[in-house]
């Protein structure tokens, strides 16, 4: 729990300062965790040069992201919204186990937040991991099932959708080490790669 508490108040303060960097009225705003946060420290370049404003802040859960979403989300009224949340529920960041269906439930309620303002969703999931290095939980069979449940929702309920666990996943579940350093957070080459996976789906929803 206090590594928790470490790690969301360096977000929080990271957050700040990418917020001030960025143009008014950002036409996204990526909602997530350390992934999103690094992809903002690592290439920052591409959020500024679209408008896009990355809320993602190190440590979070779903239910985290929920209590800012107003805040981060919401107030900022983005024509699209990318989600990618998950993996810090699945370490049980808060202490405790969440059933892979409470983690989409909170997604859900995140999107349905959005349209009810008329904010279109990406939905994404989440990256593979075969071991956290802050917990000894394994994630290998609880994020493809997650997954899952992020998909179906996604292409049931009139939302994009991004597949990033494909993108990244070895035979054992793990993550490619080309393109991470600690078998959960993808490196500036990894980065890329989700740019290149995101871009297209955001160009159809932003026209």
């Amino acid at each position: 729990m206090i590594r928790k508490i470490c790690m969301t108040l360096m977000g929080l303060v990271l957050c700040g300062v990418a917020g001030t960097i960025q143009a008014a009225n950002p036409r996204v705003v990526f909602m997530g965790d350390s992934i999103f946060a690094g992809w903002q420290e690592d290439v920052p370049s591409f959020f500024a040069s679209h408008n896009f404003l990355n809320k993602g802040i190190s440590g979070h859960t779903t239910g985290d992201m929920i209590l800012r979403f107003q805040r981060d989300v919401l107030a900022n009224s983005p024509e699209v919204c990318v989600i990618l949340a998950g993996t810090n529920d699945v370490a049980q960041n808060d202490g405790v186990f969440v059933s892979m269906e409470q983690i989409c439930g909170n997604i859900i309620e995140m999107t349905e937040k959005c349209k009810e303002k008329g904010i279109k969703v990406v939905l994404c999931s989440v990256l593979p991991s075969s071991g956290f290095g802050w917990t000894s939980i394994s994630p290998t069979n609880q994020i493809p099932r997650l997954n899952t449940l992020i998909e179906e929702y996604a292409l049931t309920h009139d939302c994009g959708f991004v597949d990033f666990y494909s993108l990244f996943v070895q035979e054992s579940g793990a993550m490619d080490p080309k393109f991470s350093y600690d078998n959960c957070h993808p490196e500036r080459p990894g980065y890329y790669i989700m740019e290149q996976a995101v871009m297209p789906v955001l160009e159809e929803m932003l026209k």
